[in-house]
């Protein structure tokens, strides 16, 4: 009996076998192993792929069952190294990083004038965690700075540390009468060391010299130190044209040596000028101190009008505008009585000739009126007038001269009168001196000299 059925049992074993066939060893993907390891596998057992430490699955199923045709279904399973997360700032220094993926490297690294503290590189690990912490990025530290004999060290920390660390920078000064030689201030470098120290020595001037037109306040003496300082003046009228106090500086010479600067005298008579805001005659202005400034009216012929020009006072030169033109006795023909023209200088002028007229008939000849300094011509003195006096010419018939026998002389906008007595038989004498009356906008006279033209 035993027999037929193992011969039963053989032929439906026979039978399932060569109905199906057996998979194979499933293939093996990168980075991932499967659950079992055989030669082969019966249709419906199942492998299950999983990644290898440090990876992860990107995509794919992980379990797969062999089929009966014995062939196993297309493997998409895929494994990703595992990424470690951004292990920074590094605070003063730098992270050189080329990934992030499990087994990657990164290195570290301090800025200049910082030093690392911790380790120089860290590994991503299987877990996702780095295998050595951050480090740190300390400054650099520079020991006490040595300070000169009679110097004085100053420095302003923000903390309370009680060293001197990267960039630190400190002050130094000497106290007087020396002298600090070199920077006043020096800085903790990358190196550790200090930036170039200054020193402090003693410093010496020579007494200070003297000035042209001014002095020295106070005492001198032989040596003057560093710091030590003098004052100057002007004699009047000159003023300082710098600052008056000089100092004795690290040099050994002095700071400045000023200067005093001599005022202007203008070298007219006749003209008006503008000065510190306000019209004035140049015969009330004595002269303008250095620096200073006054305006001077030019005309524009062309259109009538005037502007203004500026003539600043240099150290006792003062240069008149090229526009500017002084007014001068300018011609003026009055009846027979003509008055020439000089252009060197503003003074009267004037030769008479048949100066005196009545009911157009003419009277005496051409003579020359003299001034107060006899035998000189008006160019060189002011016309003065001394009087009346009888006619002693007996050539010359007296005669009771009216008002309209004026002798008339204009300045520009000025006009100067020569008036003779209306009462008695008296008239000028050819040598006797007259002088210039002046009568500014007398609208009187000049109506009379208008009339008096026109007859």
């Amino acid at each position: 009996m035993f027999p037929v059925l193992f011969s039963l049992c053989l032929v439906a074993i026979t039978h399932v076998a060569l109905a199906s066939k057996v998979c194979p060893r499933p293939p093996e993907i990168p980075l991932a192993t499967t659950n079992t390891n055989k030669a082969g596998y019966w249709p419906g057992e199942d492998i299950v792929y999983q990644c290898n430490p440090g990876y992860v699955p990107q995509s794919g199923s992980r379990r797969y069952i062999c089929p009966s045709s014995g062939v196993w279904p297309t493997i998409t399973f895929k494994c990703i190294p595992k990424k470690c997360p951004y292990p920074g700032p590094l605070n003063d220094g730098a992270i050189y990083v080329d990934d992030l993926n499990y087994l990657s490297v990164i290195n570290f690294s301090c800025n200049t004038g910082f030093v690392l503290e911790g380790p120089t590189s860290s590994q991503c690990q299987a877990d996702g965690s780095w295998s050595a912490s951050l480090p740190e990025c300390q400054p650099v530290i520079c020991p006490p700075p040595p300070v000169s004999e009679f110097g004085v060290l100053s420095y302003h920390k923000i903390d309370s540390r009680d060293t001197f660390i990267f960039q630190d920078t400190i002050r130094f000064s000497c106290l007087l009468p020396f002298a600090l030689f070199g920077s006043e201030t020096a800085t903790c470098q990358a190196d550790g060391s200090w930036s170039a120290l200054p020193e402090c020595k003693s410093v010496e001037c020579p007494p200070p010299e003297p000035i042209d037109h001014g002095f020295i306040n106070g005492a001198l003496r032989n040596i003057f130190h560093y710091q030590d300082t003098v004052s100057y003046g002007c004699n009047p009228p000159y003023i300082m044209d710098d600052a008056s106090e000089s100092r004795c500086e690290k040099t050994g010479t002095w700071s400045n040596k000023p200067t005093c600067k001599a005022p202007c005298k203008i070298s007219l008579t006749r003209a008006t000028v503008l000065y510190n805001g306000q019209k004035i005659k140049v015969k009330e202005l004595n002269s303008i101190q250095h620096a200073e400034t006054i305006w001077f009216f030019c005309v524009r012929k062309t259109e009538k009008c005037s502007y203004k020009t500026p003539a600043q006072c240099i150290d006792g030169q003062l240069s008149i505008p090229d526009c500017f033109e002084e007014r001068s006795c300018r011609p003026l023909q009055y009846r027979s009585l003509t008055f020439p023209e000089d252009s060197q200088t503003p003074r009267c002028v004037a030769t008479a000739r048949q100066a005196f007229h009545r009911k157009r008939k003419s009277f005496g000849s051409a003579r020359h009126f003299l001034t107060e300094k006899e035998r000189e011509s008006w160019a060189q003195a002011p016309c003065r007038w001394r009087g009346f006096g009888r006619l002693r010419d007996s050539s010359v018939p007296l005669f009771r001269p009216t008002p309209l026998d004026l002798l008339a002389i204009s300045f520009l906008s000025e006009v100067f009168v020569l008036i003779p007595s209306l009462r008695g038989k008296l008239v000028p004498k050819a040598s006797d001196i007259v002088d210039c009356v002046s009568i500014l906008n007398n609208t009187s006279v000049h109506s009379l000299l208008t009339e008096h033209n026109e007859q």
